[in-house]
């Protein structure tokens, strides 16, 4: 999400029902099978679950910009694909490599190193769902202590690209320290997010960021590269911020977003693919088919979806995606109750992402990462360190 942003509207139109969601580091949430390697959990196409290792369309405010008043943190951002990888593309210079050339195939026919994206073992998975968060201006580690004494699963930060060829490492690494307090092994997602044209951004230059991340960051590294691209792309007309706005077509996307995951190192960063939900007349398969980069260059899909209303659930705004990417890890980068809730909306929506339910629903569900911020002019997000106290104990039962 931006936090920085203005506020956005989607009309949504997941399977036609969806009655609440909204999102800032958005992507679809296909389930990428997972092997074991070390600690992390690994799924298989074959299970439905993890191992033990681990009318007018409804409208929804993206959360990104649902929270884009108040205090940021250093990296938030201000203010098919038919499945198919285009082989080359000039990315400033450079040319784009097929994944499939440098990758072996995994065995549910994507790309990907030995070591397939997961949560660690010993992270915090109430139901078998891994608890994160994406804190603001708290210390995650005493954050998460306050909910269990496990570590957290994920743990997020956001930064922005403004030169093609020139990363943006102190926000790309703002949160480390952090989160590796919080536990050794815990998941760190970078939402990065390109505000120079796709065409500009240097594959070699982010490659290189990851290498300086990597050495900083003991587990995987998720890269949630351009989130939400469907929303922040400038042919969107219901995005009205005149300077957050990613540039390219669907094409240009693609090539861009393969050759960086030709270029990084697929046993360390996993590639986190995380639009928001259709909305102005998308479907979940039209949005695939426009800005899915295949299945050879996303380890995770993802989504940034936020409660609404009380007769939403869970599995109408993550079902049709789970159904679609049943062969991918799928994974909640952002949640949360839209416009901060009350406390038993809160407790409500916290419900439905972490209940058994969720798994029913979606075998391939790894978890999601709670957006734990305080946006004075937008609401109160905030389960743990607000103003209500500890909603998520009594939920979550650490």
């Amino acid at each position: 999400m931006n936090l920085s942003c203005s506020r956005r509207m989607y009309g949504l139109a997941l399977a036609g029902i969806l009655s609440f969601a909204c999102f800032s580091n958005a992507k679809p949430y296909p389930q990428q099978q997972q092997e074991e390697q070390g600690n992390w959990n690994g799924w298989s196409a074959s299970s439905e679950s993890s191992t033990a290792l681990e009318g007018p369309q409804p409208t929804a405010i993206s959360a990104e910009n649902a929270r884009t008043t108040g205090t940021t943190n250093p990296g938030e951002p201000t203010g098919t694909g038919n499945g198919t990888v285009p082989t080359t593309a000039a990315m400033s210079g450079n040319t784009a490599l097929n994944p499939s050339e440098q990758f072996p195939a995994s065995p549910l026919g994507g790309t990907g190193p030995s070591g397939a994206a997961g949560l660690p073992a010993n992270c915090f998975q109430p139901n078998g769902i891994g608890v994160g968060w994406l804190p603001n201006d708290v210390d995650i580690s005493v954050l998460q202590s306050q909910v269990s004494s496990s570590p957290p699963c994920t743990y997020g930060a956001f930064a922005q690209i403004t030169s093609g060829d020139s990363m943006p490492d102190e926000q790309i690494g703002s949160g480390v320290a952090s989160a590796a307090q919080a536990g050794t092994d815990t998941v760190y997602q970078i939402a990065l997010q390109p505000w120079v044209p796709f065409s500009a951004v240097s594959a070699p230059a982010v490659a290189a960021s990851m290498v300086r991340l990597s050495s900083q960051v003991p587990g995987q590294i998720w890269l949630r590269l351009a989130h939400e691209i469907n929303w922040y792309i400038d042919t969107n007309p219901d995005n009205q911020d005149p300077q957050n706005k990613y540039h390219g077509s669907p094409a240009e996307f693609k090539a861009m977003w393969t050759a960086i995951a030709a270029a990084v190192d697929r046993s360390k960063v996993k590639m986190f693919w995380t639009p928001v939900p259709p909305f102005g007349g998308d479907t979940v398969q039209s949005l695939h088919d426009k800005w899915y980069p295949g299945d050879d260059a996303v380890d995770v899909v993802g989504l940034d979806a936020y409660g609404q209303s009380t007769t939403g659930t869970f599995e109408e705004v993550v079902g049709p995606f789970c159904r679609l990417y049943s062969h991918k890890p799928l994974h909640l980068g952002e949640t949360g109750w839209l416009g901060g809730g009350t406390p038993d909306q809160k407790r409500w929506w916290l419900g439905q992402v972490s209940g058994p339910q969720a798994k029913t629903v979606c075998p391939n569900y790894l978890g999601f990462s709670w957006f734990e911020y305080n946006k004075p002019s937008e609401g109160d997000f905030r389960i743990v360190t607000g103003d209500a106290g500890n909603l998520a104990k009594s939920v979550l039962g650490g």
